[in-house]
């Protein structure tokens, strides 16, 4: 049987340390299932969870797998692919390496021009991966394969992206029996029960991954399918949707949540977007569900005619209202910082929503993000300055939404900020955090009166927010 070896690269980087829980590799434990299906035997090494991570791909490439793969987007996760192909060519320039995912798809000439990877498959990859792992069973050169971009001397052969247009429902489920020591650490099924968005943000990454204004939602019972048969593998009722808009279709999402109910399963996250809690969604959710957010992204009209989504801000506070008073024990949004033409009046506009969600309840995370142009996003492309970002990997590598953690912002792909700017953004995160999200505020010392004393501007902008209690 032919083997395939997959590495998980999303784990915390020595450098930024920017994670801070393990993060389910659902990307290649969904190529995993059709690759197994097809008669492959493949294994999957995650550093968050082998500490010996090296010598088990040392020992995994004794085996000469078809090929390695590694799913690739913005932030550490960068780094650490870089590192780990380079350390595989090291001991081997015969087996291939293959990058997929999100940066891999909007920007393979930045990912072969840093690392030394043989093939990137554009889109997702389901069907693709099988076609290649085919391939190289035959000795095959999968360069010819629809969607696979690959190098040729110094030129980048980029393909088209693969649209999906099955029925979703065949899909296998994501190979989570791979994974088990991971979800045995966070206690909970992660289930994908949906693939993209219909709305069209500006900013998101789907309008290139999967498609613009494309979602592919699984039928509800496909996916309480799914559920139970995890919830007999695993001997666990918890489970948490990662989709990033689980609540497109009012009619599935309201058929799962009920029947989840029935079950006595425990949600621990629903996402989506405001206006898709709707009341018959809202009916259905209740103290089951651990976990509920939302993107507010800015309350500001101008800013939102920017991102391309509006917001309408009394159901907002509807929506914090509602779901306070049904005991969701979690509830999370977040606004978004450090866009082109963003003014000071902008982000008071934000502090005076904040404001009014704390006021509802002070437990409400409300996260802050900095904007982070992406390849081939809607917003840059407007502006005068859009020939000088600058896509290097050493710029994406370092992207952390919400930088306290890394406490670096770019200037290489934020070419209207200039140092002055990056450092009351970098200041403005901080303080945000302390007057707007509890449980960053008690895990993080911040020296509020230090941060006023070198930036007056802050000062000015929250000089009248009362102290957190």
């Amino acid at each position: 049987m032919s083997s395939i070896l997959l590495i998980n690269t999303s784990y915390p980087d020595r450098k930024y340390n920017s994670y801070t829980r393990l993060s389910v590799p659902l990307g290649l434990l969904s190529i995993a299932s059709p690759l197994r299906n097809a008669g492959f035997d493949v294994d999957l090494i995650d550093p968050q969870i082998d500490r010996y991570y090296y010598e088990s791909i040392t020992d995994q490439l004794k085996k000469i797998p078809l090929f390695v793969g590694m799913t690739i987007f913005m932030g550490t996760n960068i780094i650490n692919a870089i590192e780990l192909s380079k350390y595989i060519k090291k001991i081997t320039d015969k087996i291939p390496i293959i990058w997929g995912g999100p940066l891999a798809t909007s920007a393979p000439e930045i990912c072969f021009n840093n690392a030394p990877i043989d093939y990137i498959v554009m889109g997702m990859g389901e069907k693709t991966i099988v076609e290649v792992a085919f391939k190289l069973k035959k000795n095959k050169d999968p360069k010819f394969v629809s969607h696979v971009s690959y190098l040729e001397g110094n030129i980048v052969k980029k393909k088209s992206i693969y649209m999906f247009s099955d029925d979703i429902d065949r899909l296998h489920y994501p190979q989570l029996d791979m994974w088990q020591k991971g979800i045995d650490i966070i206690n909970s099924i992660p289930i994908l029960s949906s693939r993209g968005c219909p709305r069209n943000c500006a900013f998101c990454y789907n309008n290139t991954f999967s498609g613009r204004k494309k979602w592919y939602g699984r039928t509800a019972q496909n996916v309480l399918d799914e559920m139970g048969y995890w919830a007999n593998f695993y001997k666990k009722n918890s489970f948490y949707f990662i989709d990033d808009n689980f609540l497109v279709n009012t009619k599935r999402a309201r058929e799962i949540l009920l029947k989840s109910k029935e079950r006595n399963y425990l949600i621990d996250q629903v996402i989506g977007h405001v206006y898709d809690f709707k009341p018959e969604i809202l009916q259905v959710i209740t103290e089951y569900i651990h976990h509920v957010g939302f993107s507010i992204e800015s309350a500001s009209k101008k800013i939102q005619k920017l991102l391309n989504k509006s917001i309408d801000l009394d159901k907002v506070l509807f929506l914090i209202k509602y779901l306070s008073e049904n005991q969701i024990k979690v509830i999370t949004t977040n606004f978004m910082f450090g866009l082109p033409t963003e003014t000071d009046e902008d982000i008071q506009i934000n502090i005076e929503m904040a404001l009014q969600i704390r006021k509802i309840n002070k437990e409400v995370r409300i996260i802050p993000y900095i904007y982070t142009p992406q390849p081939q996003d809607d917003i840059i492309p407007q502006f005068d300055f859009f020939n000088n970002v600058h896509f290097t990997i050493e710029a994406l590598s370092t992207i952390d939404l919400a930088p306290n953690r890394c406490n670096i912002l770019s200037h290489e792909i934020r070419p209207w900020m200039d140092e002055t700017e990056i450092l009351f953004y970098l200041d403005l995160v901080h303080v945000w955090f302390f007057h707007f999200d509890h449980v960053v505020r008690e895990s993080q010392m911040v020296d509020i009166e230090k941060i006023f004393m070198k930036n007056n501007r802050l000062y000015k902008l929250f000089k009248n927010v009362p102290m957190p209690v």
